[in-house]
């Protein structure tokens, strides 16, 4: 009798020992997972951080250019440079409508660089030709807000500039593989060699990388038939994906 009262008492310290052991168990793992949540919410505010940086960076740059821009029109065409300035302020009141949304769907990015393109026009004074080429199936594809503007005017600054010609901008938009592939081109000098980049497109590489990290690519190399060859390669996805350590 003393023998199985003694197990009895065993057995139940053992239970009473293994529940608690569970229950800790149990509450390291619910206070471990709060925690991931916690660092992978943290993550992505700095991440948005980031990214907000980098804009605050591109947006004074491509105002600084434009406004360059104006400033050859003034003594050379007043009306020029008014049109110019008017169709910039514009586009800035576009540009800053959309806040702080790092992600704008692709007709709303290609109306902007519409109207980027637009104060180009008065610039370049009937020498320059622009295409688009894209479907409307791609209309809500979500893409980095801004991301054409510096791809644009790279071509401008670096491959137009100097060119006699007619200069000419072609710009496409395709899906391919579950990526959405975005592509300029132009007809100027070509990239140096080695290639440089310049603020525009280093401050889109790392916010590309931001967004998307290895699921993205920027790639800029002299086009077969003349000029150079911008490409961006990113997931296509139609809903805003959330930032976190695994892709960032």
């Amino acid at each position: 009798m003393y023998v199985v009262v003694l197990a009895a008492g065993l057995a139940r310290n053992y239970f009473v020992r293994y529940q608690a052991r569970l229950q800790e168990t149990r509450r390291l793992e619910a206070e471990a997972t709060e925690l991931r949540a916690e660092a992978a919410e943290l993550h992505a505010q700095v991440t948005d951080a980031r990214l907000n940086a980098l804009r605050a960076q591109l947006n004074p740059h491509f105002l600084f250019n434009t406004l360059n821009a104006v400033s050859t029109l003034v003594d050379e065409d007043p009306p020029g440079a008014r049109r110019m300035i008017a169709r910039l302020s514009d586009l800035l009141r576009h540009t800053l409508g959309e806040g702080d949304d790092q992600e704008i769907t692709l007709a709303r990015e290609l109306e902007m660089l519409r109207r980027y393109l637009d104060i180009m026009e008065v610039r370049f004074q009937g020498k320059l030709e622009v295409s688009i080429e894209t479907d409307a199936s791609l209309d809500g594809a979500l893409v980095p807000n801004l991301v054409l503007q510096p791809l644009v005017e790279n071509a401008f600054r670096h491959g137009l500039a100097q060119l006699q010609a007619v200069g000419c901008v072609a710009v496409r938009a395709v899906r391919e593989d579950g990526d959405l592939v975005l592509t300029v081109r132009d007809n100027g000098r070509g990239p140096a060699n080695p290639v440089r980049e310049g603020v525009g497109l280093t401050n889109t590489r790392a916010r590309l990388t931001q967004l998307y990290g290895a699921r993205q690519r920027l790639v800029l190399n002299a086009d077969q038939g003349g000029g150079a060859l911008v490409e961006v390669r990113l997931p296509y996805h139609t809903t805003p994906q959330r930032r976190t350590a695994r892709n960032a």
